[in-house]
């Protein structure tokens, strides 16, 4: 049920909770994996956009934990898949628009074949269930276990 995009929450903020994380030790804010290979296409990124990877991060990171958990964390009064599904490929268009080289990247093939689900389970694909798009579908549909499995796998590589 992709359509309207209410933009991701400020850095720290979770509803009502404020957090605050303090390293111990100096740390890089924007530490990139380590590199496999050359990726020319890090060295472009703007560090006024790296933000955005941030948050495909963390949506990989929602499908990846156990639904339950991400359920909660969100919230059971919304369709946490929608609100997810929305967020993932907005990010995805932002960086495309503005980086066409990031398709290369190895996060940004996991956030394609994810997307490619998500379009065929959304209105007009050729898989469209309503059920899909509940919060009971994100716990127990076979495709957000297939999500959840590619999630993982990117994640701890």
């Amino acid at each position: 049920m992709r359509g309207c995009h209410r933009g991701p929450a400020p850095l720290g903020v979770s509803g009502s909770v404020v957090t605050a994380i303090v390293p111990t030790v100096p740390a890089s804010v924007y530490s990139m994996p380590a590199r496999r290979g050359t990726r020319p296409v890090v060295g472009l990124i703007e560090d006024c956009d790296l933000w955005w990877f941030r948050e495909v991060y963390a949506i990989l990171a929602a499908f990846a934990d156990e639904p339950g958990n991400t359920i909660t964390r969100i919230g059971e009064s919304i369709s946490v898949p929608g609100d997810q599904a929305e967020d993932l490929s907005h990010f995805r268009s932002c960086i495309l628009a503005k980086y066409p080289a990031a398709s290369g990247l190895t996060v940004m093939g996991v956030v394609e074949s994810i997307d490619a689900i998500l379009d065929r389970r959304s209105h007009g694909g050729d898989g469209f269930e309503e059920g899909f798009w509940s919060n009971q579908g994100f716990r127990e549909h076979p495709d957000w276990h297939e999500i959840r499995d590619r999630s993982r796998s990117f994640l701890l590589r």
